[in-house]
């Protein structure tokens, strides 16, 4: 609540939407599984040659955070691109 009212005005339907969830807990919220999802697309950009990482997660059945962006180094291949994507991935969800 402090981040909204002193930063972020644009975010507080969303907050406030969390704070009444997280007051009111029920079975409906603790049975619920972290999902996520990731993606690479190898070397599209013929200049810089980096690939482009996505992923994005679930939670509650509703997506919590996604990303789209240029990975930060060049993979060698598409697997290394899926790793790299898969690693961040992994990080933001830890």
């Amino acid at each position: 609540m402090y981040l909204m009212i002193g930063s972020c005005s644009n975010i507080g339907f969303s907050v406030v939407k969390l704070a009444q969830q997280m007051a009111n807990l029920s079975n409906e919220h603790s049975n619920e599984y972290v999902i996520a999802h990731s993606d690479s697309d190898w070397t599209q950009d013929p200049e810089l040659y980096k690939s482009v990482t996505g992923y994005f997660i679930l939670m509650a059945h509703r997506v919590t955070f996604w990303i789209s962006c240029q990975q930060k180094t060049v993979a060698l291949s598409s697997t290394e691109a899926e790793y790299m994507t898969l690693s961040d991935c992994s990080y933001q969800l830890v």
